[in-house]
């Protein structure tokens, strides 16, 4: 996915882009950050995970399986193909016990000065060592825990949330 983001800037000619992902969109970010370093302006990567050990049983999770819940119900109403929802949550499902797979070394071509590691300390996705990890291997790197939220902290506390982005964002890097 991450190429494609790239093949969008190229198309719509622009050389250099801030990032902010959240959870597989963190994940591009990084890996986007990590392979183009010089597209990259800075990087908000929120529950992001560097290998498949690093992401929990979701299915114990009541907050996330609500969302699993409304994207059934998003994706009916959205998609161009709504009646292949299965088959697209099977093909994410797969995604996360398999990818990334990044180890240290993975991060040494990253920006780390204009990056940000981000999650929520109710995080119900994505175990804490895997933030801690990209922040010890990113040292230049910022590490921010927002309180009181969890994966989906741009729901539960958006202006919290957005702040943190803008921000990030309006940070002279």
């Amino acid at each position: 996915m991450s190429e494609d983001f790239v093949a969008l800037l190229d198309h719509l000619k622009i050389p250099k882009a801030a990032f902010v992902g959240w959870s597989d969109g963190a994940i591009c970010a990084l890996n986007i950050a990590a392979k183009h370093p010089d597209r990259v302006d800075r990087t908000f990567a929120f529950a992001a995970n560097y290998n498949p050990s690093g992401v929990m049983d979701i299915t114990q999770s009541t907050v996330f399986m609500t969302y699993i819940n409304r994207t059934v119900h998003e994706y009916a109403k959205l998609s161009p193909a709504p009646d292949q929802y299965d088959e697209f949550f099977q093909k994410i499902s797969t995604m996360w016990t398999e990818q990334p797979n990044w180890t240290e070394d993975f991060f040494k071509t990253i920006n780390a000065q204009k990056t940000w590691i981000v999650d929520g300390d109710h995080e119900e996705a994505v175990y804490r060592s895997q933030q801690d990890d990209m922040a010890k291997w990113l040292p230049d790197a910022g590490q921010l825990i927002l309180p009181q939220v969890s994966h989906f902290a741009f729901i539960q506390d958006p202006r919290g949330f957005n702040a943190m982005v803008k921000h990030f964002l309006e940070l002279e890097l």
